[in-house]
């Protein structure tokens, strides 16, 4: 069961504000808010300030996916997954480029 669960949406939201990407990860994995919605994307749709932080971090890597993440249909974040090694990691950026978090699963 989820400690999150029935507290309201603005409480919610104000953890995701404070967390950045991390509130959002953390509320959404532990079932917090079903408002959370990933959707799978190419590249070349990125936004430029996003595809630009990508192919940064990723230099050499071949991604495996990347999704849009959106907060009640507005985009918080973008994902980009690779595989280093056999290890999965992930990268996740805000819409204007900036590293949200880079991680290992």
């Amino acid at each position: 069961m989820s400690i999150f669960k029935g507290l309201p949406k603005i409480v919610i939201a104000a953890c995701v504000l404070a967390g950045g990407a991390a509130g959002l990860i953390l509320s959404w994995a532990v079932g917090a808010t079903s408002d959370v919605s990933e959707r799978e994307i190419e590249m070349n749709a990125l936004p430029e300030a996003v595809a630009a932080t990508f192919n940064r971090e990723l230099a050499g890597q071949s991604v495996t996916e990347v999704e849009e993440i959106s907060y009640e249909g507005i985009v918080v974040l973008y994902e980009a997954e690779y595989d280093k090694d056999g290890v999965r990691y992930e990268v996740y950026a805000y819409p204007t480029g900036e590293i949200a978090a880079h991680h290992s699963d």
